[in-house]
């Protein structure tokens, strides 16, 4: 930790920040089930454009979860070393 310049404290926080956003990254799965799930409920009462446009924009939100959650990993493992 000295060569990278992270003292205790830093990495506490940094480790604190990353519970945190696996917390939220969990919290975000379950909103896009439920959305998912409303948005199956009300396909017929919407244009097909709107639901493609809908779920596309759904996945995406939850890609970019994913990508933050896989780079907070990343800079555990980095910090760990």
């Amino acid at each position: 930790m000295l060569e990278v310049g992270f003292n205790g404290l830093e990495v506490d926080k940094v480790s604190a920040m990353i519970s945190g956003l696996r917390r939220d990254e969990h919290n975000i799965d379950a909103i896009m089930h439920r959305l998912r799930r409303t948005m199956f409920t009300q396909e017929k009462e919407l244009d097909p454009i709107s639901v493609m446009f809908w779920y596309k924009l759904i996945h995406r939100l939850g890609s970019i979860s994913d990508q933050a959650e896989n780079i907070a990993d990343r800079l555990l493992l980095f910090l760990s070393k």
